[in-house]
């Protein structure tokens, strides 16, 4: 019994080792924010001011040259906020955290007395990503929902240096196969025939970043692009969506298509350090029948009578 015992313990430490090790080499997933909190008369660096983003746990507290770091931040859009005792506080609207990459914010405090409104300043997304050392296309969920794709695999195939459509693409005249698909650092790659092997809600979807060269070297197993998508999260507010596509206005030329699609998040009742997203699409839609089975209401093999065109008898 002991014995047992002790051999479920060391099971059990070392899947918790291996769970461990595995989230340690997962493609990056999450972004960093940095900069640096300055005195504007002066311009000197402004030890121990506090910066966070705002409606999160997040922050870090300057150094003693005035610069701070954030990391492991969710893909969004943030509001990041910088204070200090004797300074008037500064937030900065609009930050983005892209998965991988790192986004800077410096900062300006002027000297105040204390109860001073603060000051709103808007952050500008820069013409070019001084961050990126590769051949990179980043797609937001806003852009997403303004293209006329359903799945990740069409935003890729609007992108420089792609080719082909559906789970089908190439990236720059490789295979297929040399196309790797992550999710939230997971791969999705299909092992026999290569390509995506999971569809992904569009409702579902924060980002989708495409590499087509000079990718590093935590990515494995791909040769000509990759493909990482991260997931939306549960936020502060219960938000909600419900989506339907559908044929049936076509009538008898309707192939019965209806895509039913939606996706709730928000904060557990009760629990508000536990948040929740989720997403789910039905499809359903009519095969096509083959012409030796009769429909039931017509009587026929045709399924639409008025666009059918009679057979010629073979009878003699």
């Amino acid at each position: 019994m002991n014995r047992r015992i002790r051999g479920l313990a060391l099971f059990a430490v070392a899947g918790l080792i291996l769970a461990l090790a595995a989230s340690g080499v997962l493609a990056g997933t999450t972004g960093k924010i940095v900069g640096k909190v300055t005195d504007a008369k002066t311009g000197e660096g402004l030890p121990g001011a506090n910066v966070t983003l705002v409606g999160t746990r997040m922050g870090a507290a300057t150094d003693l040259d005035g610069s701070f770091v954030i990391i492991n931040i969710p893909v969004g859009t943030y509001a990041v906020q910088a204070s200090m005792i004797g300074y008037n506080t500064v937030t900065s609207t609009g930050v983005r955290s892209i998965q991988d990459l790192t986004t800077r914010q410096d900062f300006k405090l002027q000297m105040g007395v204390i109860g001073v409104k603060g000051i709103e300043i808007k952050a500008v997304r820069p013409l070019v990503e001084t961050s990126k050392t590769t051949t990179t296309r980043i797609t937001t969920t806003r852009e997403i929902e303004a293209m006329p794709v359903a799945r990740p695999q069409d935003v890729v195939a609007v992108t420089a240096g792609a080719v082909g459509s559906g789970n089908n693409i190439n990236i720059r005249g490789g295979r297929r196969d040399e196309v790797s698909y992550l999710v939230d650092g997971l791969s999705i790659n299909d092992a026999n025939v290569g390509g995506a092997g999971l569809n992904i809600n569009k409702l579902a979807i924060q980002e989708v970043m495409v590499q087509t060269g000079g990718f590093s070297a935590e990515y494995g197993e791909a040769l000509s692009g990759i493909v990482n998508v991260v997931t939306k999260e549960g936020g502060d507010k219960f938000t909600g969506i419900l989506r339907m596509t559908s044929d049936q206005i076509l009538g008898p030329w309707s192939n019965h298509y209806n895509l039913y699609e939606t996706s709730v998040g928000g904060t557990v009742p009760g629990i508000k350090a536990m948040k929740y997203y989720l997403s789910g699409e039905l499809n359903l839609t009519d095969n096509r029948r083959p012409m030796f089975l009769k429909d039931k209401k017509s009587g026929s093999g045709c399924r639409s009578p008025g666009r059918c065109r009679p057979r010629p008898s073979t009878e003699r």
